[in-house]
């Protein structure tokens, strides 16, 4: 009975790729993480189970599959393999619905062991960004190129702001050497060090009425469209004076059909343009949006 009721177990883990709203994920491949033990209805069944619970130790389900006998009482003991990207209110989520899909096959105490591992095949920015994220660092921007057997990587590296040269190079050395140790070819590693956002910042006191400064801004970007076919028009355009600069940023709106990597380059050379019309502004900051039918 109960071998009967592990292979039923099994299958339903093959087909759990859907494990509810917001839960898509490789989370659960049921022969490659499936249960790692179940416990028990009896010293007899345990016996029956072992035969099978050898046989997804095979597939790499799990470090130890070793059925446990305790008395009045059935136990599911789970162990799965999760990106080693994955949040872990991501795989809080998962491991929840995983007891929850379990429990609705055998009435029991169900326990999740989750495993970060590097799937198969991993994408090279997704090892870095698994590399930096053990390490507990912030990256973003990050990009690559490859010439003549060379393989160039640049990232954005954040740290803590209080942190001198000397240590915040250290750990953008730290991250550089262990990324390249992901790839076999030679690999040049560039990273930009900047501080970790830790505090909001306040508007300047007394600072000159920008409001003009936003208007002249939102007509020029609405006078564009004509050199960028992606842009429809502009609106809420913000310009505001923080530490001594000026920032501004606005909303665009674009064409909903676009792909989102010409939407970046769109948008970063909008961005490009109102700095070089309107040299005062440091920073501008362009949200697009899609166009309504």
């Amino acid at each position: 009975m109960l071998s009967e009721v592990l292979s039923l177990l099994l299958e339903r883990l093959e087909k759990c790729r859907y494990l509810g709203p917001n839960l898509r994920g490789p989370c659960v491949t049921a022969r490659r993480t499936a249960p790692a033990s179940l416990a028990n209805i009896g010293p007899a069944d345990s016996r029956k189970a072992w035969p099978v619970l050898s046989a997804w130790k095979s597939h790499g389900a799990a470090r130890s599959a070793r059925p446990a006998t305790l008395r009045g009482c059935r136990a599911v003991n789970a162990t799965v393999s999760v990106p080693r990207t994955a949040s872990l209110e991501q795989v809080h989520a998962w491991s929840d619905a995983i007891e929850q899909r379990v429990g609705e096959i055998v009435p029991s105490d169900v326990v999740v062991h989750a495993e970060p591992r590097a799937p198969k095949g991993e994408p090279f920015f997704d090892s870095i960004r698994a590399v930096a994220q053990k390490k507990g660092l912030a990256i973003h921007d990050l990009s690559a190129q490859q010439n003549d057997g060379r393989l160039f990587v640049e990232l954005h590296l954040e740290v803590d702001p209080h942190l001198s040269l000397k240590d915040a190079h250290r750990q953008a050395t730290e991250l550089e050497e262990q990324i390249r140790e992901l790839r076999q070819e030679q690999t040049e590693v560039n990273i930009h060090i900047e501080p970790l956002g830790t505090a909001i910042s306040s508007i300047d006191a007394g600072a000159a009425d920008l409001r003009e400064l936003a208007r002249a801004v939102e007509e020029f970007l609405n006078g564009l469209p004509a050199e960028f076919h992606e842009l429809v028009n502009s609106h809420n355009v913000i310009a505001r004076q923080v530490e001594h600069h000026i920032l501004a940023s606005c909303h665009c709106v674009m064409r909903s059909d676009l792909p989102i990597t010409q939407v970046h380059d769109v948008t970063a050379a909008l961005e490009d343009r109102v700095k070089e019309k309107f040299p005062q502004i440091y920073r501008v900051t362009i949200h697009p949006e899609p166009q309504e039918d």
